[in-house]
């Protein structure tokens, strides 16, 4: 006969919670990640040189709440490298990452352990909120398509797993390294986890998940296109380095797409990279939450980037930052 688990017996769970001046949204966090209903956690802040009150309200709750333990502040990292410094403070089995502007459900630790199974990394919806905390209606699901399993390639043009919705295993940390510069953390955690495991999905709201100006990942609309588009370059460009770099069992595959890449970003044409994502675009876009033909995925890569330039010089990457690259490809 099994016994039901005590809360012995249970994994500890590691909250791991980043800040940088959130003062106005940190006592809101803090109380709902106090209040989970999981018996097993405890919550590591690490905070990145926060200069308004974060620091006075996070060293109030550790000194009430011996669950809560604040690491020493270590300068400026940056969102990354703060949460990689949080990660390996952690003691648990099992890391939970957090964000210090969100709300957790009371139920999300016990909702994402019971369903890890013997997957590598979980993750649950998110439902958004205001500045007010006030539903604005939509979740996550709604922009992008939630998707699991151990195919690292359908995380190379899209991402659908978020930090704050997270539990994976302690392993995952080590098997992941140094996070990349051009991949925020989760990305790279989702991609490593389908290389070395499996991802699952909840598909359940666990989290409020607020929208607002000073969030980190906050993208305005309609603010310095061009800017954007060339951000958006830089960033593609390395995420797929370092992906190419990663030694899984799709490397020769996403090694491949990074020379047709790279070979789009130098030519007049394109046709290496539309052929390989007409190709694969069911597993490239599988994160895609609209449903278009394989060709049209394709078709914004007939065109190269050096001709694409040359129409738009001040909306693209300058083709000299990208020679580096092309000489590591070779």
């Amino acid at each position: 006969m099994n016994r039901p688990p005590t809360p012995e017996t249970l994994p500890l769970v590691s909250i791991a919670l980043t800040t940088y001046n959130g003062a106005r949204y940190l006592a809101a966090q803090m109380e709902s990640l106090l209040a989970q209903s999981y018996p097993q956690i405890e919550i590591v802040v690490s905070d990145d040189g926060s200069t308004d009150g974060t620091w006075q309200l996070l060293a109030a709750y550790a000194r009430q709440h011996p669950r809560v333990r604040v690491l020493e502040v270590n300068g400026n990292l940056g969102f990354n490298r703060n949460f990689a410094r949080c990660f390996a403070a952690c003691r648990g089995e099992l890391i939970s990452p957090c964000d210090q502007d969100d709300i957790w459900h009371p139920e999300k630790t016990w909702r994402l352990v019971q369903a890890l199974g013997d997957a590598t990394l979980v993750y649950a919806n998110s439902r958004y909120i205001d500045s007010e905390g006030q539903p604005l209606q939509r979740q996550l699901s709604d922009e992008v398509r939630m998707v699991g399993g151990c195919d690292p390639r359908v995380f190379l043009f899209g991402n659908c797993v978020s930090g704050h919705a997270m539990l994976f295993r302690r392993s995952l940390v080590a098997a992941a390294g140094e996070f990349p510069p051009a991949v925020y953390f989760d990305w790279w955690l989702a991609f490593v986890a389908a290389n070395v495991g499996r991802v699952a999905y909840l598909d359940e709201v666990l989290v409020d998940y607020r929208r607002h100006a000073q969030a980190v990942t906050f993208k305005p609309r309609g603010q310095d296109s061009a800017g954007r588009r060339l951000k958006a370059l830089q960033i593609q460009t390395g995420r797929f380095e370092a992906m190419a770099g990663f030694a899984g069992p799709q490397q020769g595959f996403i090694r491949e797409l990074r020379a047709h890449w790279l070979a789009w970003y130098a030519g007049w044409l394109g046709w290496g990279l539309f052929r390989f994502v007409w190709q694969h675009a069911l597993i490239l876009f599988q994160t895609s939450p609209k449903h278009r033909p394989a060709w049209h995925r394709a078709s914004r890569f007939l065109i190269g980037h050096r001709l694409k330039r040359a129409l738009l010089p001040r909306g693209y990457l300058p083709l000299e930052e990208v020679s580096d690259l092309k000489r590591t490809a070779r």
